[in-house]
Formats: C-alpha cells, sequence, structure tokens
C-alpha cells in the first residue's frame, strides 16, 4: 500500500510540473511577443533617436548626441504638425458632448430610440475607409451633395478639401461622426443609474435637467472620462484620416500634416535628408509630452470625476 501511495505522489508531482512547465511556455509566448514587438523597438529607437541614421542598415549610425532634440525644438513644421494635431483633437471634447447628449436622449425609450442608436453606432462597424471616401464625394467641391445644396439654393460652391480654412472643419465633422461607440457605451452606463437615485431627486422637486446634471452626469462620470481620455490619445495620434482624405498626403497649405505623419515623412518618405534619428527623437519627445499630459487629466479627474 505503501508503495503505491508513492508512486500516486510521484505521478502528481509530475503531472504538476508538467503543467507548470506547459503553463509556462504558454505564458512565455505574449512575453516573447512584448519582447521582440515592443521592448526591442523603444530600446533601438531610444537608441537611434541620438544619432544620424539615413538607411535601413543599423551599422551606418553616427552618434550625434542631442542634435536630434534639438531639431525637434527649433524646427518649423514640428509647431505646423503641433498645432494641426491639436486642432484635430478639439474634435474629441465636441464628440464628448454630443454623445452624452445622445445617449440621456435615446435612452428614454421613446419610438425610434433603438433605430436612432442602430444609426449612431454604424459608423463603428464600417471600414474607415469607406467612411472617408464617402465623406470626399459628399463634401466633393463640385458635384458633391453638400455644395449641390449650396449650389441649389443660390450659394458659391466651397472647396471644402481644398480650402486651408475649410480642411480642419470638415475633417472635424468626419471624426466626430465616426465616433458611434461612444454613445453605447454611455447608453450602458446610463442603464446602471440607481434608480432610487433618480426618484429621490424627483421627490425633492428637481426637474428633468437637474436630475440629469446632478445624478445622472456624476454617476456616469467615470464612463465619461475613460472615453475623453480614449479618443484623445487616439486623436493625437491621428494619421490614417488625414491622408486618405487628400491627394498629396500634407492638405492645403499643410492642414493634414499631424504629428505622427510627420515623423512617418522624417523617417519614411524624407529619410535620405531627415532620417529615422529625427523621426525616433520626435517620436520619444511626443510619447513623453502625451503620458505628462495623460497624468495631469488623470490628477484633474480625482477632482471632478465621481468613483462613488
Amino acid at each position: 500500500m505503501k508503495g503505491n501511495d508513492k508512486l500516486k505522489r510521484n505521478g502528481m508531482k509530475m503531472m504538476r510540473r508538467q503543467e507548470e512547465i506547459v503553463g509556462t511556455l504558454m505564458a512565455m509566448i505574449p512575453f516573447v511577443g512584448f519582447l521582440i514587438f515592443s521592448l526591442y523597438p523603444m530600446v533601438l529607437s531610444f537608441i537611434v533617436s541620438f544619432t544620424e541614421l539615413k538607411s535601413y542598415d543599423t551599422s551606418r549610425m553616427i552618434f550625434v548626441g542631442l542634435e536630434n532634440y534639438k531639431f525637434v525644438f527649433t524646427n518649423k513644421w514640428v509647431r505646423v504638425s503641433l498645432l494641426n494635431t491639436l486642432e484635430y483633437c478639439i474634435s474629441v471634447p465636441i464628440n464628448v458632448v454630443i454623445a452624452v447628449f445622445l445617449a440621456h436622449l435615446f435612452s428614454k425609450n421613446f419610438l425610434g430610440s433603438k433605430f436612432g442608436s442602430v444609426i449612431a453606432y454604424l459608423p463603428t462597424v464600417c471600414s474607415v475607409v469607406a467612411v472617408t471616401l464617402a465623406f470626399q464625394w459628399i463634401f466633393e467641391a463640385n458635384y458633391g451633395v453638400v455644395n449641390s445644396i449650396i449650389s441649389s439654393l443660390g450659394g458659391q460652391k466651397i472647396d471644402f478639401m481644398g480650402n486651408p480654412h475649410w480642411f480642419m472643419p470638415t475633417v472635424l465633422v468626419l471624426s466626430i461622426w465616426m465616433r458611434g461607440t461612444n454613445i453605447l457605451e454611455l447608453q450602458a452606463a446610463m442603464s446602471n443609474v440607481d434608480k432610487s437615485l433618480k426618484e429621490a431627486a424627483e421627490l425633492d422637486g428637481a426637474n428633468g435637467r437637474q436630475v440629469f446634471f446632478h445624478v445622472i452626469l456624476p454617476t456616469i462620470s467615470p464612463t465619461v472620462f475613460y472615453i475623453f481620455i480614449t479618443w484623445l490619445v487616439v486623436a493625437l495620434q491621428e494619421m490614417t484620416v488625414m491622408q486618405l482624405v487628400t491627394n498629396n498626403g500634407i492638405g492645403p497649405d499643410f492642414k493634414a500634416m499631424t504629428i505622427t505623419y510627420y515623423i512617418y515623412r522624417m523617417g519614411i518618405t524624407n529619410n535620405v535628408t531627415e532620417g529615422f534619428g529625427r523621426a525616433c527623437a520626435l517620436s520619444w519627445v511626443f510619447a513623453i509630452a502625451v503620458m505628462i499630459l495623460s497624468r495631469i487629466l488623470f490628477k484633474i479627474s480625482d477632482k471632478v470625476v465621481s468613483y462613488d
């Protein structure tokens, strides 16, 4: 009997050891992926940011110290691309306000509210390329839908995509329309608001507006902040939409050139003249700036976001 018990214990130990080995190997897969596809490129880009590299061959790196970082803080096009990026980020607070309004409206369950939610969510399941091309057609300078309406009313046609004054507002409209998931997330948050709180406020004489601003909005504030910070980071990295709506990649008067696209231009398009060193330096400066901004927003959220 003792021999059998010993064999059973040894068998269980061997089985546990095998499970540990298999579990470790399974856990190693994403870790190795992180090392190869995330950590290594980050370390390499940090090293390259202190060098001059105008080739894909890293053996040709020439150490230049902080010259690339000096270039980032003094270059005109860095400032232009930063301003364009910040201007595009205006779409984020506008989108959040519209999303909160529509989510509150559709949560009232009136006739057609479900259809409205579907329409609001529709842009999310559509291809970014398809949506952008559709908007190009809508705002086309000669035969677009908007210009056809303007022309039929006796107005003068507007070159929305070619005029530097109209380009960014047009892109902002496109960006706002594409954020349908915000409404569904906010509707889900509103459905979880404690009904007893709303009923108590109404018994105390609060009207619909007061219930919304003093009960519903504070309760869903964590979701609102999550949506705001997430889409702000996405907007700061914007490049795809800008390139799709323009023919030359930079737009009228360089209005489509965001920080991310300028990094791409330095490292890929203008590799011979500017190179990977400057592109990596700008990438690191921008990444640190985004982290600092995120940290500031999280500190502010401690005072304005209610987690109770």
